[in-house]
C-alpha cells in the first residue's frame, strides 16, 4: 500500500482560532490497515508511565491547568517565532508574547510575568546581534511535519474507547510528527534549533537532551524534509531564575550571584549510525504502545509519580477507585487534548 504524507505543513499562515479534538490514536486508511500519528510528547508519556499514555493518547484528556513554567515558554516561543521569521513575521515580537499571554493567562503570584518574558526577549534582542549567535542562513521557521516512520504488524482484535466494538488491525502505519522551531546553516553544516526555558540549569540540563527522543527525531525528520543529511542540534537556551532586583536581567545578582537571566547554546551532533538507532528505537517503543492495546492494559510506573517538576498530571486520577477514575478525567479538572503540531 502506498502511504504517501503531505509534508508541506508550515506554520507561516495564520493559525484557525478553533483548536479540535486530537485525532484518535488509530484512523482506518484502507482493508484492515490503520494509521497511528504520533509525537514527541505522545512518546514521552508512554516511557514515563503507559498509563498517562493511555490517559493522554485513548482518553484523550489532559490538566486543564497550565504551569508557569509551561505558559511562560510558549510564550517566549511566541516571540522568538516572530523575530526569526524576519520580513516574514505577522507581528512584533512583543506583540506575539503579549497575544499569547492574553490566551493563555499565567498562575498569578509567579515571577514568570508577562513583563519578565518581554524584558528576556529585549535582552535576547541584544544578544541575538553578536556574531557568536549569527547564522549563515535561516532556511525553516516552526516547520511542522508529519512523516511516515514504520509499518507495524498486529494481526489482532483491538479496542479503542470511542469504538462500540473490537476492531481487527492487521497492520499499523505509524507517522511521526512534530514542529521544528527552526533550522539554520553555520557554514556548511544544517542544524535544528530548538529553544529550551529551564529555571534549573546545571549540566545535567544540557546532557538531558543529548539523547533525548526529540532532539535526534527532529534531526531524522529535518533529514526528511530537506532530503538531505540534518545531524545536528543546537538548542537556544534561556536559564530564568527570580529576579531579585531592578536592574537588567543580566546584571550580576546580590553579592556577585549568578544573574536572573543567563542565555547559552549548546551543540549536539549525531551519527547517522545514531539517528538510524533512534528511528528503530522508537518503532519499538511504538510496539509497546500496541502491545498494550492489544492485551487492554497500561500498566503505571510510579516511579514518575512526583519528579523534579512536581506531581504528574494525572495522579489524582490513579488515585481514586478504577470505577471513579472516567467520571474525574470527564470533569473540569481536566481537558480535551487539542494539541497536534500539522493542525494547531
Amino acid at each position: 500500500m502506498n502511504f504517501n504524507l503531505d509534508i508541506s505543513t508550515t506554520s507561516t499562515a495564520p493559525l484557525p482560532t478553533k483548536r479540535v479534538l486530537r485525532r484518535e490514536l488509530l484512523t482506518h486508511i484502507d482493508g484492515d490497515d490503520y494509521l497511528m500519528v504520533l509525537d514527541n510528547t505522545s512518546a514521552e508519556k508512554l516511557t514515563t508511565c503507559p498509563k498517562s499514555a493511555e490517559y493522554y493518547l485513548l482518553n484523550r484528556r489532559e490538566p486543564t491547568y497550565k504551569s508557569a513554567a509551561l505558559v511562560f515558554g510558549g510564550a517566549l516561543h511566541a516571540g522568538l517565532e516572530q523575530h526569526l521569521l524576519g520580513s516574514c513575521a505577522t507581528s512584533t515580537p512583543s506583540e506575539a508574547i503579549t497575544a499569547y499571554f492574553a490566551d493563555n493567562p499565567a498562575p498569578v503570584q509567579d515571577y514568570r510575568t508577562p513583563e519578565l518574558c518581554l524584558a528576556v526577549m529585549d535582552e535576547y534582542l541584544i544578544r541575538s546581534s553578536f556574531p557568536d549567535y549569527a547564522f549563515d542562513e535561516i532556511l525553516l521557521v516552526e516547520r511542522a511535519f508529519e512523516l511516515p516512520l514504520c509499518v507495524l504488524p498486529v494481526q489482532s482484535e483491538l479496542q479503542l474507547p470511542s469504538w462500540d466494538a473490537p476492531r481487527y488491525v492487521g497492520s499499523v502505519h505509524v507517522a511521526w510528527s512534530g514542529k521544528i522551531d527552526a533550522i539554520v546553516r553555520i557554514g556548511d553544516k544544517l542544524l535544528v534549533m530548538d529553544h529550551k526555558t529551564t529555571s534549573l540549569g546545571g549540566d545535567s540540563f544540557v546532557q538531558d537532551f543529548r539523547l533525548a527522543q526529540q532532539t535526534r527525531g527532529y534531526c531524522w525528520a529535518a533529514s526528511q524534509i530537506l532530503a538531505q543529511p540534518v545531524s545536528s542540534f543546537v538548542g537556544n537556551a534561556f536559564h530564568i531564575k527570580k529576579p531579585t532586583g531592578s536592574g537588567r536581567l543580566t546584571a550580576p545578582g546580590p553579592r556577585g550571584g549568578q544573574p536572573a537571566l543567563q542565555m547559552f547554546r549548546f551543540y549536539f551532533d549525531y551519527t547517522e549510525e545514531s539517528l538510524a538507532e533512534w528511528e528503530v528505537n522508537t518503532s519499538e517503543i511504538i510496539s509497546d504502545l500496541l502491545a498494550c492495546l492489544d492485551r487492554r492494559y497500561f500498566p503505571m510506573h510510579h516511579k514518575w509519580c512526583f519528579g523534579k517538576y512536581g506531581a504528574c498530571g494525572y495522579h489524582d486520577v490513579c488515585t481514586q477507585q478504577k470505577s471513579v477514575r472516567p467520571n474525574l478525567l470527564a470533569s473540569d479538572l481536566y481537558q480535551d487534548v487539542t494539541w497536534d503540531p500539522t493542525r494547531t
